[in-house]
């Protein structure tokens, strides 16, 4: 057995983490700004940007308003995955 710790979210929980690592990882301290806009901790954002878990509702919430790039990146994705289910 590996001792390599793997992702263990989902594809929309991928998604998210994905779009929160893009966003913010250039800047220094950035989960220190993660976690400052989502209401939570610097481990938390890291776990985030490590794809090792996702962001709860209220952090997501929060995350989205405090920055309206990162909410413009979430409804993309509620946009696409409405796409998905609608057949289209």
């Amino acid at each position: 057995m590996s001792a390599t710790a793997q992702p263990v979210v989902d594809a929309v929980g991928y998604r998210l983490c994905v779009a929160i690592r893009d966003m913010f990882t250039p800047y220094k301290n950035a989960a220190r700004i993660v976690a400052r806009k989502a209401h939570s901790t610097p481990r938390t954002a890291e776990n985030w940007f490590a794809l090792s878990c996702t962001p709860r509702s209220t952090q997501l919430v929060e995350l989205m308003a405090s920055d309206p790039e990162f909410e413009a990146a979430v409804l993309e994705i509620v946009r696409e995955r409405r796409a998905e289910r609608e057949g289209g």
